[in-house]
């Protein structure tokens, strides 16, 4: 379908454009509906790994290790989760700042996390404190949107439904002012 809706765009008929409108007026929603079946399928396929007890701080650590990133990490945590679905948070958020370094070389990144546990949950916030602002933190979260072009714009949105069915959240934080900052909820244990 989308393969469809994309050579008709490219190859519209002059005077047709009306009938074009309509078609995708269609389609679209059918595309929209077969997409989001597929992450759904994903995400189900990816929350069948067992629940362990997991040292946060060194799966960070060796998330952006893999990944080539320099990060700066404090506190500690000890969560009882999948670790499936927290390593693919983890190097989908991590991985993203990687993609940012290699492609943005001349700036230098300065990757601080903090790590906080709570009585039942965990807090992990990191931000790129030389980062520039991002106004439409929301934006991130959609499926198939990205800042970059080629990108898929899956690994946020994954992320996110990832959190929330191991009970916790991802947000992003924007502020003018600063860079934006990432917050992930965690429980302690499940």
């Amino acid at each position: 379908l989308v393969s469809l809706a994309a050579g008709q765009l490219e190859n519209q008929v002059p005077g047709q454009e009306k009938k074009l409108l309509l078609s995708l007026e269609k389609s679209i929603p059918s595309i929209r509906d077969r997409a989001q079946h597929m992450l759904n399928a994903l995400l189900n396929s990816q929350n069948k790994g067992k629940t362990i007890s997991i040292d946060v701080v060194a799966m960070l650590k060796e998330t952006a290790s893999m990944l080539e990133l320099p990060i700066s990490v404090s506190g500690e945590a000890m969560a009882t989760i999948s670790g499936e679905s927290l390593h693919s948070i983890f190097e989908n958020l991590l991985g993203n700042y990687a993609s940012l370094r290699t492609r943005n070389a001349d700036q230098e990144q300065d990757l601080q996390i903090e790590v906080r546990q709570g009585s039942e949950t965990i807090i992990i916030e990191m931000e790129d404190r030389n980062g520039e602002p991002f106004l439409y933190p929301e934006r991130l979260f959609e499926p198939f949107w990205s800042e970059r072009g080629q990108g898929r714009g899956i690994g946020l949105y994954q992320s996110r439904q990832l959190a929330q069915a191991e009970g916790g959240n991802l947000n992003a934080v924007a502020n003018p002012d600063s860079p934006l900052r990432f917050v992930l909820t965690l429980p302690r244990e499940l």
